[in-house]
């Protein structure tokens, strides 16, 4: 159905799709923002933000470092565990608090697959409230999102969620994605967002595909099993 709107420029707010991920949340749309993936997001955030230093933690996804690189912004890294806990997060970031302003961590990491609870995270938020902390969610579909995701409780004010829609629905075509944050901070995303960076098909799909519970079971029932076949 959505091809029929390709002679029609899409909505640049994305309000439609913004409302029903608003009203799935229980947020209130300015606190939300639609990107062109997660990965816009990622690259967005530094370069609207201009953070001095930006932390990673090692072994992560690779575009966060390349965000921090194109928006010139200084880095430091800290080597952790293939599982770590909290404890090595707040460790690595004990030594550096006072020198970095934001921070990529993505919960459940990509490529290891390790993953920390949201009590965690949580915790580990406010033991540093002058950092902003980015949560990246993009593979929290395939776990216990009532124990994992940041989404399921009130947001603190120093943290961006990033979801997407790519991965656990298959449709990494249509790029698709979202954060969520204080209005402050999502207004000032929004600022530096090129207009029109979501296509109108993926709207469309994506408003199609909220709530599909079912879809997301059944995708994570398959992969248990996969998983399972390719460790035996």
């Amino acid at each position: 159905e959505s091809f029929s709107q390709i002679t029609t420029y899409p909505d640049p707010d994305c309000r439609r799709l913004r409302r029903r991920i608003g009203a799935l949340l229980s947020v209130p749309t300015d606190r939300i923002l639609v990107g062109n993936g997660s990965t816009e997001l990622i690259f967005l955030i530094p370069r609207a933000l201009s953070p001095s230093v930006i932390f990673i933690f090692s072994p992560t996804y690779q575009d966060y470092e390349a965000a921090a690189q194109a928006a010139r912004c200084r880095m430091q890294f800290a080597h952790l565990p293939l599982s770590p806990t909290v404890d090595h997060f707040n460790s690595a970031l004990s030594h550096v608090q006072s020198k970095i302003d934001l921070v990529f961590l993505c919960n459940p990491n990509n490529p290891t697959g390790s993953g920390l609870s949201a009590d965690a995270v949580t915790w580990l938020v406010k033991r540093h409230p002058s950092i902003l902390f980015v949560i990246d969610e993009a593979y929290a579909d395939f776990v216990d999102e009532e124990k994992t995701s940041l989404l399921k409780r009130p947001l603190p004010k120093n943290v961006i969620v990033l979801r997407s829609f790519t991965k656990i629905f298959s449709i990494p075509g249509l790029r698709l994605g979202f954060a969520v944050g204080s209005e402050k901070i999502i207004e000032k995303l929004r600022r530096f967002q090129e207009p029109w960076s979501v296509n109108g098909s993926a709207l469309r799909v994506g408003g199609s595909l909220l709530g599909e519970k079912a879809v997301v079971e059944r995708s994570r029932t398959r992969l248990q099993r996969a998983k399972k076949s390719l460790f035996d």
